[in-house]
């Protein structure tokens, strides 16, 4: 069964204020976890594009080298 709680009122107050707190940090917390998230897929973005712009300077590279070889060959 449910007992009746007495709690003394400035013992109410004390945990009704960390309460507080605790939610704001969450609060905080979300904002900051959001900002990373964000941040980090800022950077698989780039990361990508650099990764796009190595593929095509191999391409060049490879097409200079086989233009080369068949140049030397002649």
């Amino acid at each position: 069964m449910n007992a009746p709680m007495f709690v003394k009122i400035d013992r109410y107050k004390k945990v009704s204020f960390i309460m507080d707190r605790l939610h704001k940090r969450l609060g905080d917390a979300k904002v900051v976890l959001r900002r990373i998230s964000e941040l980090k897929r800022a950077e698989d973005e780039e990361i990508i594009s650099w990764q796009n712009e190595i593929s095509k300077i191999e391409s060049k590279v490879a097409f200079i080298e086989d233009a080369l070889a068949r140049t030397k060959e002649q």
